[in-house]
């Protein structure tokens, strides 16, 4: 794999070092709305429970990743690699 190379001139662009910490808590976030919901549970009646979506837990535009950028690999041809 060392000669492997992206097919595609994409590359992620941020400023956070990680985002390993909001990933954990937003999906904590969820797990515990989740629970709730089904401790919530009237008589047990899983047909009529209405379960949270990460959407409406976490914010993506709130993440500390800002997303992908498209670059010339004529003028960088060391980012093609990967």
């Amino acid at each position: 794999m060392s000669r492997s190379s992206r097919r595609e001139p994409v590359a992620g662009v941020t400023a956070a070092a990680t985002e390993k910490l909001w990933k954990q808590q937003s999906n904590r976030r969820l797990r515990r709305a989740s629970q709730r919901a089904l401790a919530t549970d009237p008589a047990g009646a899983l047909n009529s429970l209405v379960l949270p979506l990460m959407n409406e837990m976490a914010d993506v535009w709130d993440s500390p990743k800002e997303g992908k950028l498209r670059f010339d690999p004529a003028n960088d041809p060391k980012r093609m690699r990967k």
